[in-house]
C-alpha cells in the first residue's frame, strides 16, 4: 500500500521522509521482489478478495480500540465519528487490496481520504491520542488480515514476508499523513481561535451606538499610556477631554432614542475626526464622551485648541432622517505630564472642569492642570 512499494509503484511521495525512502527502497530489492515475483499473481488476488471480505472484521476491531475514547462526546457526534471511521477504515482496506492484488500504489490524496477521520476529530477538539489509537488499531488489523490471508491461501514465508513489511510500511506512511492533517487542522483551529478571541476582546471594548471605545476600553488605553506603552518619552503631556451634550435628555424625551443614538453617533465621528490614530475617543456613558490624548507639545496651549475645535465641531447641526437637530457640549479639560499613573484621578478633574464650563452657560470648555 506504500506509495513506492508494490513493483507497480509510481515513486515516492513528495513529502517523505528520507528515512521512508530508504526503507521503501531497500523493501523493494529485498522483500517485494519475492511479494510480487511471477507466478504469485493468482495467489495475491486471492488475498485481495479475503482482505475486503475482512472489512467488517477490521472496522469492529477499531470501533473496539476506540470505543472508550468517544464514551463522553455526544451520541450523535460518536455516531458521525463511527461513520468516518468506518468509511476510512473501509478505503484503507480497498487501498490495501488493490495494492495487493496488482501492485499499485496508491497516491497522496488516497492517503488522505484514508486519513479523513482526523480532520473531524481536530474540528471538535478530539485529542491526539483518538486519532492516533484508531489509526494504528487499523495498522494491526490490516496485518494480522493479511498475513491470514496470505497463510490461508498457502502463501510461502518470503511472500508473507514481503506483503507484510510492504502493509507495514504503506501504513506508516498513511498513519504520518493522518497526523499531519490533525495536526494542520489543529493549527488552523487554534489560529481561528485566536482571532475571534481578539475579535470579542474588541467588542468587549466597544460602544456598539458610536462605535467607539466604551469605559473599558478607555481604562486600557489610560492603563497603557501608565506603563509607558504609548510613545516614547519618558515626559510626556497627555490631556483628558470629558465631553458632555448639553441638554440631551430633553432632545430623547422630544425626538426619540432613534435621534439620540444618532446624535451621540455623529458627535463620535467628530471626536474621532479630531482625533489623531494614537487618541483614544470612547463613550463614557450616557451623553457622555472622552477624548484621551498623549504625546501633546508641553503645556495647556494645544490642549486648548482642541477643546475650542471640540466645541465647535459639536454644535454644528445633525441632519437625521427629515428631522435636524443641533446640540451643544461642555468640555472639560484635564492636562498633566509625566507617567499617567492615576487615572481616576485625571478622569475626576476632567468631570469637574466640565461642570464648571455648564455653571458658565454651557456650550464652551474648561481647562485644569493636574500635578
Amino acid at each position: 500500500m506504500d506509495e513506492t512499494g508494490g513493483g507497480q509503484g509510481t515513486g515516492g511521495a513528495p513529502d517523505s521522509p528520507p528515512v521512508v525512502a530508504t526503507l521503501v527502497a531497500a523493501l523493494r530489492n529485498e522483500e517485494l521482489g519475492a511479494a510480487f515475483a511471477p507466478g504469485t499473481e493468482d495467489l495475491r488476488a486471492a488475498v485481495a478478495q479475503r482482505l475486503v471480505a475482512a472489512i467488517p472484521a477490521i472496522q469492529a476491531y477499531v470501533a473496539e480500540r476506540t470505543a472508550r475514547l468517544d464514551a463522553e462526546l455526544p451520541e450523535e457526534l460518536r455516531q458521525a465519528l463511527q461513520a468516518d471511521q468506518d468509511a476510512s477504515v473501509e478505503a484503507g482496506t480497498r487501498l490495501l487490496a488493490r495494492w495487493v492484488a496488482t501492485g499499485e500504489a496508491a497516491d497522496h490524496d488516497a492517503y488522505q481520504q484514508v486519513a479523513f477521520v482526523g480532520r473531524r476529530m481536530a474540528a471538535i477538539g478530539g485529542g491526539f491520542e483518538r486519532v492516533l489509537r484508531g489509526t494504528l488499531a487499523t495498522l494491526d488489523a490490516f496485518v494480522a488480515v493479511l498475513v491470514d490471508a496470505c497463510r490461508a491461501e498457502g502463501a510461502s514465508e518470503a511472500v508473507v514476508r514481503g506483503l507484510r513489511t510492504g502493509a507495514l510500511v504503506g501504513n506508516a506512511q498513511a498513519a504520518l499523513q493522518s497526523v499531519r492533517l490533525f495536526d494542520d487542522r489543529a493549527r488552523t483551529l487554534a489560529e481561528a481561535l485566536q482571532r475571534e478571541q481578539a475579535r470579542l476582546a474588541d467588542l468587549a471594548s466597544m460602544d456598539p451606538v458610536t462605535g467607539s471605545q466604551n469605559r473599558r476600553g478607555l481604562y486600557g488605553y489610560l492603563e497603557r499610556l501608565g506603563h509607558g506603552s504609548v510613545g516614547d518619552a519618558e515626559q510626556r503631556t497627555f490631556a483628558l477631554f470629558f465631553v458632555d451634550l448639553d441638554h440631551f435628555k430633553q432632545l430623547n424625551d422630544r425626538f426619540g432614542h432613534r435621534v439620540g443614538d444618532a446624535v451621540l453617533r455623529v458627535s463620535a465621528e467628530r471626536l474621532r475626526a479630531i482625533a489623531r490614530p494614537t487618541d483614544c475617543v470612547a463613550r463614557f456613558g450616557g451623553d457622555e464622551l472622552v477624548v484621551a490624548m498623549a504625546d501633546l507639545p508641553p503645556g495647556p496651549t494645544v490642549a486648548g485648541e482642541v477643546a475650542e475645535r471640540i466645541v465647535n465641531a459639536l454644535r454644528s447641526p445633525i441632519q437625521v432622517g427629515g428631522t435636524q437637530v443641533q446640540v451643544t457640549a461642555s468640555v472639560g479639560v484635564a492636562v498633566g505630564q509625566g507617567n499617567l499613573d492615576k487615572p481616576d484621578a485625571l478622569l475626576s478633574a476632567a468631570d469637574d472642569a466640565m461642570y464648571e464650563a455648564k455653571r458658565a452657560g454651557r456650550n464652551r470648555w474648561r481647562l485644569v492642570a493636574c500635578s
